[in-house]
């Protein structure tokens, strides 16, 4: 399947992250050679041209053009280190190396660091109402013992798989492999719902052991319509951010990691529970993933110092999930599908409330982690995310803001999980300026990635906060930022 002729869209992407940019920092242990990065992105580019092309910001949708321009700079900084330069990332780094084999969460000083997303993203933040028109942005910072990269993708044109693919096809290339053909999604000439496989009913499941004080949002309560309430919103987080600053509440910047062995221990916890209250009822077995228990884990930690316990609002939580798992890549089956791949903002909002944030808060991390359970089977099944595209297709020209009705600034998080994007599996090491390790550190790390940072921002960065998005090491350590 080819491209059409530029410039094209996608039919059904959605609206609330169309303004939205997402950044990804990754550090490379080593010195990387400037000049092979730049050629490799060069060839990147060749390979997918519409990662050089550029969005129409004046059609609706935007549309996207295929072109050969490469937004890629470079910066040296010979006389430093990456502890020197970011004590943040230096220290983090060092640290977390000793505390992988721990069991307790662990979280570094930020307070005296400089912004990670100036650091990594130089001459690239956007700032503006609308995301910036070119596609891939890449921005280098060499020291003298670390390479730090600054990608930026417009949301409107990918979500972080697709970010995900264009990072492990430029590994790729600078390691001399091949790297898959890109394709174009499958929504170019038909609405997205359509491309959805529909297996009849909604998989609902253990009723009897959900506490009648959550409930699963459908796709037409996920989000409220109409401009007063979008502006309403937009308000609110402003007056709620500049309230959290000046009380020293603010959720972002944060950063924790979990190791290996402490995620284990509370999922087994969890577990254990669940299955002793399963007992009784008429639901089939109950398998918690670590990834429930870690997002009920985060919420509980997030919000258990957040006044008054007597808070009768509700609260909502809004997870972000992908549906690339109900769509097939477009073809006539002449060639493997594992060798080509898309680019597509492919992710569904999904919503739990609950009737009150005291109720809440009163909550077991287990009947938490239930809720999270109950809310993800609900939403995994396709006619679940078709009718998810089916609300954005009916509302496309509507404003809409998330959560719903009666959903409030400041107990309204976002999470989305990254787990499954092997980013500390990805080699640089073809571009090192030398070969050799470096004296204080053991030469299978060298050129491989060591930190991992990804960051949404919306336009003039008014956006809800918590967002909280999850990345897996290569020790099954669990970071949330």
């Amino acid at each position: 399947m080819q491209f059409p002729q530029s410039p094209f869209y996608s039919q059904s992407n959605d609206k609330l992250t169309k303004e939205t940019v997402i950044y990804l920092t990754l550090v490379i242990r080593g010195r990387l050679d400037p000049d092979v990065l730049h050629r490799k992105a060069l060839e990147l580019v060749a390979h997918w041209p519409i990662l050089g092309g550029s969005l129409d910001l004046k059609s609706s949708p935007y549309s996207i053009s295929k072109g050969s321009e490469c937004d890629f700079r470079v910066r040296e900084l010979r006389a430093s280190t990456l502890s020197k330069y970011s004590s943040f990332l230096g220290n983090m780094i060092k640290t977390r190396d000793m505390v992988r084999s721990g069991t307790k969460p662990w979280a570094p000083d930020t307070t005296s660091d400089s912004s990670l997303d100036d650091i990594a993203h130089f001459n690239s933040i956007s700032r503006a109402a609308s995301p910036p028109t070119s596609i891939f942005t890449l921005r280098v910072t060499i020291l003298d013992d670390a390479t730090i990269f600054g990608f930026r993708v417009p949301h409107y044109v990918t979500d972080g798989t697709g970010l995900y693919e264009i990072v492990k096809a430029y590994s790729n290339i600078v390691a001399g492999n091949s790297v898959q053909k890109l394709i174009p999604p499958p929504d170019i000439n038909v609405p997205i719902s359509q491309c959805i496989r529909n297996d009849g009913d909604q998989n609902i499941i253990f009723s009897e052991l959900l506490s009648q004080d959550v409930s699963i949002c459908k796709a037409d309560e996920i989000h409220t319509r109409g401009i007063w309430p979008a502006i309403k919103q937009a308000v609110n987080i402003l007056i709620h951010n500049y309230a959290s600053f000046l009380q020293g509440m603010s959720f972002s910047n944060g950063y924790v990691y979990l190791p290996r062995e402490f995620i284990s221990e509370l999922h087994n916890q969890c577990q254990k529970e669940v299955s002793v209250v399963n007992r009784s009822s008429s639901d089939g077995e109950i398998i918690l993933s670590k990834l429930d228990v870690l997002v009920a884990w985060f919420l509980k930690v997030s919000y258990k110092h957040m006044p008054p316990e007597s808070d009768e609002g509700p609260f909502d939580l809004i997870h972000m999930m992908s549906y690339r798992f109900c769509t097939q890549i477009p073809g006539d089956g002449s060639e493997d599908s594992n060798s080509m791949t898309y680019l597509r903002n492919s992710h569904a909002a999904m919503c739990l409330r609950w009737s009150s944030f005291r109720k809440f808060q009163a909550m077991k991390l287990a009947q938490v982690a239930l809720a999270v359970r109950a809310l993800v089977n609900y939403n995994k099944s396709e006619s679940s995310v078709k009718s998810f595209l089916k609300f954005y297709e009916v509302h496309v020209d509507a404003t809409l803001s998330y959560g719903p009705k009666g959903a409030r600034v400041g107990y309204l998080p976002v999470v989305t999980s990254w787990t499954t994007f092997p980013y500390f599996e990805l080699d640089f090491s073809s571009a090192l300026e030398k070969k050799e390790p470096y004296s204080d550190v053991g030469h299978d790390t060298m050129g491989k990635v060591v930190f991992v940072d990804p960051q949404i921002q919306s336009g003039f960065g008014i956006q809800i906060r918590p967002i909280i998005i999850v990345t897996k090491d290569s020790h099954q350590g669990i970071s949330a930022e």
